[in-house]
């Protein structure tokens, strides 16, 4: 069964008929279009409480029923707005007999969550982070066609004959281009005058 992002079990059974081999070899459940009667959302699936719970069970002179396995955490990390289309899980495991006794091993879990990415944008939002530059309504006026900075070197001789951008992608509002130009001459002479962040792909 499945183990939903609360903690609670799924209502769909999923046990089979099928046998144990006494080597080690997968049994699989659900498939990459089966949701497990559930609705889903990607925080649903990359939740630490999503996984599934495994248990066995045996005929003969009396039903045997294991404990079952609770396996979850698995480290999803599914993008928002994505469409869950499918969970397939599959369990590699043996059985050992003896006279007696039947034990069962598993070896690990595995599951597959099939999605289809949202065909939706994201858009990126301009932040304006150097506020104590520039008094409230006089920022730059940047009308169509003029550009935010000249690109290239100092010549030398003028003051603003060069600038650039940086990609910056720590700290703040990361990632962000920053925008600089010259002040004068000398090497390190310029100074920050924007950034356009925070940027999303």
């Amino acid at each position: 069964m499945i183990v939903k992002s609360n903690g609670t079990l799924g209502t769909t059974d999923k046990a089979t008929n099928t046998l144990i081999s006494t080597t080690e070899s997968y049994i699989s459940y659900g498939s990459s279009s089966d949701l497990w009667g559930e609705t889903w959302t990607p925080t649903d699936i990359n939740d630490i409480d999503f996984g599934v719970v495994y248990s066995v069970y045996g005929t003969g002179l009396s039903t045997i029923i294991s404990h079952y396995l609770k396996a979850t955490n698995f480290g999803f990390s599914i993008p928002s707005g994505a469409t869950i289309n499918g969970i397939f899980v599959e369990v590699e495991v043996k059985k050992a007999e003896s006279s007696n006794s039947y034990n069962t091993y598993i070896d690990h879990i595995r599951v597959t969550v099939y999605y289809t990415p949202s065909t939706t944008t994201n858009p990126y939002s301009v932040t304006r982070d150097l506020a104590g530059t520039y008094s409230a309504n006089s920022n730059p006026a940047w009308k169509a066609g003029t550009p935010v900075v000249k690109q290239g070197s100092s010549d030398g001789a003028s003051a603003y004959s060069g600038g650039w951008l940086r990609l910056i992608g720590e700290g703040t509002h990361a990632p962000y281009y920053s925008v600089f130009a010259r002040t004068g001459v000398a090497y390190n002479a310029y100074t920050e005058v924007g950034r356009l962040g925070t940027l999303m792909v």
